[in-house]
């Protein structure tokens, strides 16, 4: 995911497809990752989708 540009939004079916694990995962992975500051999570209000942005400010990102 180092390919994506810095405050780039995804949704969980991009990040699934681009590191090729079902949707399922990701969304089971949510909480984890949250919870260790890896990345931010947004549910778009009126829109059945959730983006996720990698946070580059937390250095253990990098090693992922």
């Amino acid at each position: 995911m180092l390919c994506v540009k810095s405050g780039e939004e995804l949704n969980q079916r991009q990040v699934a497809k681009l590191i090729k694990v079902s949707p399922t995962a990701i969304a089971k992975s949510i909480p984890n990752l949250e919870k260790e500051s890896l990345i931010a999570y947004e549910k778009k209000e009126g829109v059945n989708l959730s983006y996720l942005k990698l946070n580059r400010d937390n250095k253990l990102t990098l090693y992922f």
